[in-house]
């Protein structure tokens, strides 16, 4: 049988409140399992709220299947930059996740923190904590990863960079994780900073050569690719 598929969306935005409604219709219907649909009506929504405490949330509902999570955030501070992620049951009235992360910077010091909790689990997952100091091409890294529910240290890893005014620069990294006496990861390489923008490299990092590119406003956005094993990688 013929199937049939049409949408409509719609939304509006007033005093910080914005609305979505998107309607799905589905015509005929498929042979195959897989292929068959139904009509969808869904109201997205979001709430924000500026100043010197920040709030936003945002969820969806669906007239064949309710209400789903809301997502929401609450950002404050002055000396020291907080923020709050959470997601709320509507139905049950309950918090399944948080994440509570931070940062504060001063004198050429900077520190970040960041606390993931599941109330329904009662459990922490791994907390981290960064130090971070830069100045003149040179910068040192130190990240603890912390076990919150049983207070212990899982790793620790020191990061060092220097660069020349040319562009050219080394990197060396290490990684300790209890209970080894040892350090169990180190890390290396040289890299070429292009136009204050591009940064392209070789590093020997996870017991493999890597030739990368990555753009320096988003040190996460990076292209890795291992000619050894002709793996392919993208993320920080």
């Amino acid at each position: 049988m013929c199937i049939r598929d049409s949408s409509f969306t719609t939304s509006a935005k007033r005093d910080g409140i914005s609305l979505d409604w998107e309607s799905s219709f589905v015509r005929g219907k498929s042979p195959f399992t897989f292929d068959q649909g139904s009509t969808e009506h869904r109201l997205e929504w979001r709430l924000e709220r500026e100043g010197a405490l920040r709030i936003s949330l945002s969820g969806a509902i669906s007239l064949a299947e309710g209400p789903g999570p809301i997502d929401g955030t609450i950002s404050w501070g002055e000396r020291a930059d907080w923020r709050l992620d959470f997601e709320l049951d509507p139905l049950a009235g309950e918090l399944s996740s948080t994440r509570l992360s931070g940062k504060w910077e001063g004198d050429g010091l900077e520190l970040s923190w960041k606390i993931p909790y599941f109330p329904e689990e009662g459990r922490f997952e791994a907390a981290t904590i960064g130090v971070a100091t830069s100045e003149s091409g040179r910068s040192l890294e130190l990240t603890l990863r912390l076990d919150p529910n049983d207070p212990s240290l899982e790793s620790a890893k020191l990061a060092a960079e220097i660069e020349s005014e040319s562009g050219w620069g080394a990197s060396l990294g290490v990684t300790y994780s209890p209970p080894a006496t040892v350090f169990r990861a180190i890390e290396y390489g040289i890299f070429r900073d292009i136009a204050d923008c591009v940064r392209v490299g070789i590093e020997q990092k996870e017991d493999e050569v890597w030739l990368y590119g990555s753009i320096t406003a988003f040190p996460d956005a990076v292209l890795r690719y291992a000619p050894g094993s002709t793996s392919l990688k993208f993320g920080g």
